[in-house]
């Protein structure tokens, strides 16, 4: 396949995980409650996963560790 990379978009990759709940969550109250150890941006892909985006790939590799 030719074409270019997109830097931006790896460096969003990079700093994002795919989260899985067994409970559904309301967005508002995820967003809140993951801010609180660093995650800056929750986007939702179902009611139960989620896009998680840290402000740095090394908090985000932190934060799998726990």
């Amino acid at each position: 396949m030719d074409g270019e990379m997109n830097e931006s978009f790896m460096d969003w990759l990079s700093r994002s995980i795919i989260g899985i709940s067994s409970v559904s969550w309301d967005l508002e109250d995820l967003t809140q409650a993951l801010a609180k150890v660093g995650c800056s941006k929750v986007r939702t892909i179902s009611n139960c996963k989620f896009i998680l985006t840290y402000q740095t790939s090394d908090q985000k590799d932190d934060e799998l560790k726990n």
